[in-house]
């Protein structure tokens, strides 16, 4: 399973970072010790500090490489974004189209929900 990890340095990290610390060793250290795999590291400007791209063998791994990397206190501000290739969710959409109904629907369904219970239901208007 690919994901993408996004997170911000403490201080520390930063002061290990200026000593000379090869972050990147130990980043990698941390995801190999739940069986991961980093493909790529970038230090960001913006909203992250840092953007790693990884492979762990499946979600529980990846529910523990979430941990471990929280337990190294080296990130904070953890993300971390499961990636799908296209074909799924396209396939999840097609299916999800033949079971919802329209935002027009909700509405009308709503405001004879409302007019039945004499309410003002500005919280179902869509």
């Amino acid at each position: 399973m690919k994901v993408t990890i996004l997170g911000n340095c403490p201080p520390h990290a930063y002061k290990g970072l200026i000593q000379g610390s090869d972050r990147e060793a130990a980043i990698k250290a941390v995801l190999e010790s739940v069986g991961g795999k980093v493909s790529g590291m970038l230090f960001t400007r913006g909203a992250y500090d840092v953007v790693i791209n990884a492979e762990v063998p499946d979600q529980a791994d990846g529910m523990d490489l979430a941990l471990a990397v929280r337990a190294s206190g080296w990130i904070k501000d953890l993300v971390v974004v499961e990636e799908l290739e296209m074909n799924a969710p396209l396939a999840a959409a097609k299916k999800a189209a033949g079971v919802t109904s329209s935002p027009d629907d909700w509405r009308i369904g709503c405001t004879l929900k409302a007019a039945r219970f004499r309410l003002n239901a500005p919280c179902c208007q869509v």
